[in-house]
């Protein structure tokens, strides 16, 4: 089984393709994770302008389902403690989305994991030398922690659906160029 957390291996996290089994599972773990409140512990909350839930099982079935889509979700002692979703492009660029880490363990490294695995996916599954991810506009340590990793603005935005906000909430585009890799972030079984 190859374990694979920011460049080195974690004997306790492991990365697996997910399975229709998974839905409900992810589902609930990435809606707790978007669900905080303003000024709450963590980094994603979207609970005073996003009504209701993040995702459901319908859209994360979708996913899971899409033949170029690959939904990532990381384990650590058989617990789900975080997910991405990877699409291919035709133009060698990949989308990460449904990025979510178990809102109570945030902070540990397990983001970074999570970004490392789905990048060498989108290496692996869709030979892509670009991947792109959006990132709300006013939520600057977010930004900041993209950049830390690489991801640069492209000047592409767009709104964010569903905001119930009186103005606008805007998502910016932020890519990163990939290299090639040898190696596969998934567990096998």
């Amino acid at each position: 089984m190859t374990r694979v957390t920011a460049g080195r291996i974690d004997h306790a996290l492991a990365f697996t393709e997910a399975v229709l089994g998974d839905v409900d599972e992810i589902v609930d773990m990435v809606n707790r994770a978007y669900s905080r409140a303003p000024g709450a512990p963590g980094w994603a909350g979207e609970r005073s302008f996003q009504p209701g839930d993040r995702t459901d099982a319908l859209e994360v079935s979708r996913f899971v389902a899409e033949p170029l889509t690959t939904v990532l979700v990381g384990r650590r002692d058989g617990r789900l403690v975080s997910c991405c979703c990877v699409t291919g492009r035709d133009d060698a660029t990949a989308y990460l989305g449904l990025f979510a880490v178990d809102p109570d363990r945030q902070s540990g490294g397990l983001g970074r994991a999570t970004m490392a695995a789905g990048e060498s996916v989108a290496v692996m599954a869709f030979e892509a030398q670009r991947i792109v991810v959006e990132v709300m506009e006013h939520h600057e340590p977010l930004r900041e922690w993209y950049l830390r990793l690489g991801y640069w603005p492209t000047g592409s935005r767009s709104v964010f659906p569903g905001s119930i906000a009186a103005e606008p909430v805007w998502l910016v585009e932020m890519d990163k160029a990939l290299a090639p890799i040898k190696s596969t972030p998934l567990a096998r079984s």
